[in-house]
């Protein structure tokens, strides 16, 4: 399902239930709730929040990976947004370690309170906001899609993703190959990337690291957030390090080769998440 078409449907849902949660004297936009045995704090004015409070975000991705995550497992989130998988990640590694990554103040505040409101899981957690690229940039002009409004708003909202753009300034600019240096990670054992379009940036700026720990690549794929040449190179550079492409819906084994069975597999203005697992 397109991504506009379940902003849209959500959008409608959720003014009935914040009108009933607002019925029932409580805060829509602070509305703290307890999933999977993890507490988050929510606004039922944003499309992900929703969705958590729905008990129906990305269901099926995390079905896939509490399978394979071992106990000891070292993991880096990188746009973590607001938690959602940071801490389903720490929950499954009590003896392992997860690095969270977020560059918007807008999420990485809210990920910040709700890795406090579980403090055992806190424990094993160390997060930073940090904008991962292969490039130096100037930061002052710079930003990401970290908002998905559930409401009218006067701001610009991308016409397809239907998300809406955060300011970046505030954090450090470094290379993921710099990153996993400065946090001296010893080992990786799976990386998550959902980052709207970065993707290659941060590939590109990991080739070191990821060719040595030959980790678990989560990643969201948006065809029409990247130029073609760019998704060329990550199905590349995944297929010559000897991967399995894996669709987290069904579990089923994908023949990616090019952008063309990419575009294919995804209809324009869908995304989808595919676990890429080194043979």
């Amino acid at each position: 399902m397109k991504t506009s078409t379940k902003i849209f449907f959500a959008k409608y849902l959720a003014y009935f239930i914040r009108f009933f949660i607002k019925f029932l004297g409580k805060n829509a936009k602070k509305l703290i709730v307890k999933r999977n045995n993890i507490f988050f704090s929510l606004n039922l004015f944003e499309g992900i929040d929703f969705a958590v409070f729905l008990n129906f975000y990305e269901k099926n991705v995390v079905n896939f990976y509490s399978k394979i995550i071992k106990s000891s497992f070292v993991i880096v989130d990188i746009g973590s947004n607001f938690g959602f998988h940071t801490l389903n990640f720490s929950k499954l590694t009590p003896s392992g370690k997860v690095f969270s990554i977020e560059p918007t103040s807008f999420a990485y505040n809210k990920l910040k309170k709700n890795i406090n409101l579980n403090p055992i899981l806190k424990k094993n957690i160390v997060f930073d906001q940090v904008f991962l690229s292969r490039l130096n940039i100037n930061l002052k002009n710079k930003y990401v899609y970290a908002s998905w409004p559930l409401s009218n708003t006067k701001k610009k909202v991308h016409p397809i993703l239907m998300a809406q753009e955060k300011k970046i300034q505030g954090c450090n600019v470094k290379s993921f190959d710099n990153y996993i240096l400065r946090r001296r990670i010893k080992n990786l054992d799976m990386i998550k990337i959902d980052v709207d379009g970065n993707e290659y940036d941060i590939i590109k700026s990991g080739e070191k690291t990821i060719k040595k720990f030959k980790p678990i690549i989560m990643i969201e794929f948006c065809p029409f957030l990247h130029e073609n040449k760019h998704l060329n190179f990550i199905i590349n550079f995944f297929n010559k390090l000897n991967y399995d492409f894996i669709d987290s819906s069904n579990s089923n084994k994908l023949e990616l080769k090019n952008v063309e069975d990419l575009n294919k597999l995804i209809s324009y203005g869908s995304s989808k998440n595919i676990f890429l697992i080194p043979k």
